[in-house]
């Protein structure tokens, strides 16, 4: 909980520290604290209201999360982009270690919408090269 503290007030290694923190999540054996203390600490930094308690928050606006949350892809590395990719998943998934969804279904519409935004042209045609 100092992490999403440290972040909110703008710490330069704050946003490192979450990072590194990620690689944790995928290498937790203890039965999920570690997970559910991150999952807490993501919600915190990365999709509610700063000032708001884990028991009543309320959610920035879903621009704002995808936002939060290319920033952070952009500054990870392979291994911790991979760590992240867990983390949003855990996050989504509403039997996580916390019992609840903290991501909104409508961040994935957002984040689509920024891709397409940003290089519409180019991710089309990678998907067509796919095909």
């Amino acid at each position: 909980r100092f992490l999403s503290v440290a972040y909110k007030f703008k710490i330069p290694a704050a946003q490192q520290s979450m990072r590194l923190m990620m690689r944790q999540f995928g290498m937790s054996i203890e039965g999920g604290r570690i997970k559910k203390e991150l999952l807490e600490t993501f919600d915190a930094v990365y999709i509610s209201n700063s000032g708001q308690t884990f028991e009543k928050k309320s959610l920035v606006p879903l621009n704002m999360i995808a936002n939060n949350l290319v920033d952070l892809a952009q500054s990870c590395n392979l291994a911790e982009f991979t760590c992240l990719e867990k983390v949003l998943q855990d996050a989504i998934d509403k039997n996580n270690v916390l019992s609840r969804r903290i991501l909104p279904l409508a961040v994935v519409d957002e984040l689509w919408a920024i891709a397409m935004t940003n290089d519409g042209s180019g991710a089309t045609m990678e998907m067509e090269e796919c095909e």
